[in-house]
């Protein structure tokens, strides 16, 4: 999926969207009140653009929508944000299967690294990033 994308993605979600404020009109409008407010209005603008040359590098906001719950005002406040930010969106699907697989212990070798006692994590270097060492721990 990541790599279906051009430029970088910037992920909505319920928790991102209720526990802190998201790119969009009210984060860039709450910032540059406030600069306005400090540093007059001529300084506030010269912040307010070298403050959000970072959303450059994003080109697409995506909502990571959960079917188990009502999250319609979410995936409208991620479209409000993208038309305002100029940046294609679009809404996936969530899924809870990872969380309980792990919980449940149905530790498969693609989705998981399970590393046995006595032994630690190492870098691969590859796409898989991490395995386990080939040696045990010494106490």
């Amino acid at each position: 999926m990541f790599y279906s994308y051009n430029g970088g993605i910037y992920w909505y979600s319920p928790g991102w969207i209720e526990h802190s404020i998201q790119p969009g009109k009210e984060r860039y409008d709450m910032v540059y009140k406030n600069y306005v407010e400090k540093y007059g209005e001529d300084n506030a603008q010269y912040l307010m653009d070298m403050e959000q040359n970072w959303m450059k590098a994003y080109e697409n906001a995506i909502y990571i929508n959960w079917s188990q719950f009502d999250t319609s005002q979410y995936i409208d406040y991620t479209r409000q944000c993208a038309e305002f930010l100029k940046w294609k969106w679009e809404v996936v699907e969530g899924s809870d299967s990872l969380l309980g697989d792990m919980l449940e212990g149905h530790w498969d070798e693609e989705r998981f690294l399970v590393v046995p006692p006595g032994r630690t994590i190492k870098p691969t270097y590859r796409d898989d990033i991490i395995g386990v060492s080939d040696h045990l721990l010494i106490d």
